[in-house]
C-alpha cells in the first residue's frame, strides 16, 4: 500500500518518509535510503526528511555521512545557528558530533543556543553532555544542573548529572543523581544491578 502511494504521488514527501521507514524497519536499508533520499530531494526545507536520512545513518554507523545530511540543511536563521528553525536538527547533529568525538563543534553549535533560549532543556543538556565529553567537567556540571533543574522528571537529565559528579571525583552528589534518576525511572535500577 506505501508502495501504491509513492507510485501515485511520486513527489509526495509523506509517501517517500513512510515507506523509508516501514523499508528501515523491514531491514531493507538501501531501499530506505533511497526513499528517505527523495522525500528530502521532494522537499529540502523540511527536517522531518533530513533527521530521517541522518537516523538510518547513523544507526547503520556511517556518522559521517548523518553529519553531513545534517550539516546541508539549508539554514533559516532565526537566531544563532538554527537549522531551519528545527531545533531537532541542531540537537541531532550535537549529539553526533559528540560520538564522533568533536565535541568544540557541539559547543559551537550549542552555546549561542543556551544564550538565546535559556530554559530550553533539552539544549541545556546536550551543552552540558558536550562539555562532558570535553572533559570540562565544571562546565559540564553547571550546565546539566541547569538542564535537571528545567526537566525534573528527565531520567536521563540525572544519569547525565552524575556521571558528570562522577568524573568530578564528587561521587557523594553523583550517588544522589543517580538515586533521583532511578526514581524518575524505576527501570533504570534493574540496568544498574
Amino acid at each position: 500500500a506505501m508502495a501504491a502511494a509513492v507510485a501515485a504521488e511520486p513527489k509526495g514527501v509523506g509517501a517517500h518518509l513512510g515507506l523509508g521507514q516501514v523499508l528501515f524497519a523491514q531491514g531493507k536499508r538501501a531501499e530506505a535510503e533511497a526513499a528517505l533520499k527523495a522525500a528530502m530531494a521532494a522537499e529540502p526545507e523540511l527536517a522531518d526528511g533530513r533527521l530521517a536520512l541522518a537516523a538510518l545513518f547513523a544507526q547503520t554507523q556511517r556518522l559521517d555521512d548523518a553529519i553531513a545530511t545534517l550539516e546541508a540543511f539549508p539554514a533559516k536563521r532565526s537566531g544563532p545557528v538554527l537549522y531551519g528553525g528545527d531545533l531537532r536538527v541542531l540537537l541531532f547533529l550535537a549529539d553526533l558530533y559528540n560520538e564522533k568525538n568533536m565535541p568544540d563543534r557541539s559547543i559551537t553549535l550549542l552555546d549561542p543556543v543556551a544564550k538565546q533560549h535559556p530554559d530550553f532543556a533539552l539544549g541545556r543538556l546536550a551543552l552540558g553532555t558536550a562539555y562532558l565529553w570535553k572533559r570540562e567537567y565544571g562546565k559540564a556540571i553547571q550546565e546539566l544542573e541547569t538542564g535537571a533543574r528545567l526537566a525534573p522528571n528527565d531520567a536521563m537529565a540525572q544519569v547525565r548529572l552524575g556521571t558528570a559528579y562522577l568524573s568530578a571525583d564528587r561521587a557523594t552528589d553523583a550517588l544522589a543523581a543517580f538515586d533521583k534518576a532511578t526514581a524518575a525511572d524505576p527501570a533504570l535500577r534493574r540496568q544498574v544491578r
